[in-house]
């Protein structure tokens, strides 16, 4: 080992700047190699799943809160690569593609050093991300999650829409950002629609236990907002969220909230005027059913909310394994389910 070592320390300092090159990026492509051969034979289980996020950003100038708020989640536990489409052909954009790759993959990395960034180019957009999410990646190493800025163009809601269920039957989890001028205002308080464990709620969690363990985000503290019907039921909602929290490795504070009848539009607007940022669970319209109607009532839900993450987990995501002890069943609240 001491012999390795100062083998290693030699070739270090001398860089092994020979007329075959720099010996370190063949070691590494072995390694590399080397490692998705083992992972290849490794089985997986739910306990070991870490993000590998794929953003589709545009320019990086418009597009930094994906970058800061895509960083925060993975940190150094998972891979994010940025990536920029191009519209058109690639003859028309050959030259910017590798103009962009050369100028902003320094950019990036000197922000975000574990960050990779990619320049694509695509006949259409929202068919290029569909493109790009199914086929990145090497063997069985590829993006289990897709993060998209929520669209402010309604005349391509319904290609939106159609990429997102594609992504959906890819088996991709979603993360749609809608960012407000404020930004991630203090980092302070991060708020979570909840609308039970099954379904989108156990990586509504997980996105909170993540973002939370970010230096940017770790003295926010965390809000779980459930809603019910009558006030009848608000007892047995607080238990069954207590007994949820109290299990999990999310620390945060539970709120039960009766609706009676006001607009959950209205309901919440008036509780989330001192969030920074808002988790809420998304459910897309069925293929066929039209998309101006559900973007309409997303833009009213959305309206008055601070900066806030819309969550579409993927069918093969388990979140109990990764956010409880093994030995806990969570019991899931009676909440309103979105």
């Amino acid at each position: 080992l001491v012999l390795c070592g100062l083998i290693f320390a030699f070739v270090e300092r001398r860089a092994l700047g020979t007329t075959y090159g720099d010996a370190r990026h063949g070691i590494w492509s072995a390694l590399v190699r080397t490692g998705l051969q083992r992972l290849h034979r490794t089985g997986f289980h739910p306990q070991n799943w870490r993000p590998n996020l794929v953003i589709m950003g545009g320019e990086v100038e418009k597009r930094a809160h994906l970058l800061e708020l895509g960083s925060s989640i993975v940190q150094d536990r998972g891979i994010v690569t940025y990536f920029f489409l191009l519209r058109g052909s690639v003859e028309e954009n050959q030259a910017r593609r590798a103009e962009l790759l050369k100028r902003m993959d320094d950019r990036i990395a000197a922000a975000f050093p574990h960050v990779f960034y990619r320049v694509e180019v695509a006949d259409d957009i929202y068919r290029g991300i569909v493109n790009v999410a199914q086929s990145y990646g090497v063997g069985n190493f590829e993006a289990n999650t897709v993060m998209l800025g929520w669209p402010n163009k309604p005349e391509r809601a319904a290609a939106y829409v159609d990429a997102l269920r594609d992504l959906v039957l890819l088996d991709r989890s979603l993360l749609l950002v809608r960012h407000r001028p404020e930004g991630f205002g203090a980092h302070r308080h991060i708020q979570i629609w909840w609308g039970g464990l099954r379904g989108n709620g156990g990586l509504m969690l997980l996105l909170a236990f993540l973002i939370t363990a970010d230096e940017r985000f770790r003295k926010a503290h965390v809000t779980v907002v459930t809603v019910v019907e009558h006030d009848a039921d608000r007892p047995r909602a607080e238990r069954a969220m207590a007994r949820l929290l109290g299990q999990a490795r999310l620390p945060a504070q539970a709120r039960v909230i009766v609706r009676a009848g006001e607009p959950i539009a209205a309901l919440m607007n008036r509780e989330s005027t001192d969030a920074d940022l808002a988790i809420i669970g998304l459910r897309l319209p069925e293929r066929g059913e039209p998309a101006d109607p559900f973007f309409e009532h997303m833009d009213s839900l959305l309206a008055n909310l601070p900066t806030t993450i819309l969550v579409k987990s993927a069918q093969s995501f388990e979140g109990s394994p990764v956010l409880f002890d093994v030995a806990s069943k969570p019991q899931e609240s009676q909440g309103a389910r979105r």
